[in-house]
């Protein structure tokens, strides 16, 4: 996701050299401590049939939006224009669930997705519980987001929850995923919304750092909760 650029420099000192040569020891090391935690994470809590991978929230606040909509103005809008969009379709459920799959296929949760395209036709399209935008290059979708409403009681507005961001691997890098944030963000303030949220498994690293650079604030003070399938229901039929 971050362009590289490149220029004519002097030779560096040797310190330089020691301290490049030092850190691309640490940081796979780091990498592949992380992904060993989630793996060990993983077959523990798979023993009782159970997963629930660890995620952080993220906010983007009403004042950041806004910040980011003026200079996008002041600056023509070019970033965002030089990009297409468009809203899903009914026609556009088997691509839905397809986009589904992909991302939870990397984030090693392709056994959780239990969706089908007549769920999605239901509940996107019959009872319009949530939406989803499209990215394309060309006339190609190349990425989405599914996003819905959500409220705060602090603030008396909704806001928008985003469900799932993904960008077709061979996609990434040419800043698809940041204009897929900034459309919502646009939404969220032509519709008066409050804050602009969502979750990231916390191993997902580079995500992390680009959401933080976007400006969105991780809510670490905050643990998230969930009823789901059997105790759900056992607790809704009491």
């Amino acid at each position: 996701r971050r362009a590289r650029l490149h220029t004519a420099m002097s030779s560096p000192p040797p310190l330089t050299f020691l301290f490049v040569f030092i850190r691309s020891l640490i940081l796979p090391l780091i990498t592949a401590l992380t992904y060993i935690q989630a793996l060990i994470d993983s077959l523990l809590y798979d023993r009782v049939h159970i997963y629930f991978p660890k995620r952080s929230f993220f906010s983007l606040e009403s004042d950041i939006i806004e910040k980011k909509r003026r200079r996008c103005l002041l600056a023509g809008d070019k970033a965002m224009s030089s990009f297409k969009f468009r809203f899903a379709t009914r026609e556009d459920v088997p691509l839905i669930l397809h986009f589904i799959k992909e991302l939870a296929d990397y984030e090693k949760l392709l056994h959780e997705v239990v969706a089908t395209e007549e769920i999605l036709d239901e509940w996107l399209f019959e009872k319009n519980k949530a939406e989803v935008i499209f990215v394309l290059e060309g006339e190609k979708e190349v990425g989405f987001a599914l996003f819905f409403h959500n409220f705060s009681t602090f603030l008396g507005r909704s806001g928008i929850y985003l469900e799932d961001l993904f960008v077709i691997p061979e996609y990434r890098g040419k800043g698809y995923g940041k204009a897929l944030l900034e459309k919502l963000a646009q939404i969220a303030v032509e519709r008066g919304c409050g804050r602009l949220e969502w979750w990231v498994l916390d191993w997902n690293t580079p995500s992390i750092e680009f959401y933080k650079a976007m400006g969105a604030v991780p809510m670490d003070e905050w643990t998230v909760f969930r009823i789901s399938g059997d105790i759900l229901q056992k607790m809704g039929t009491k």
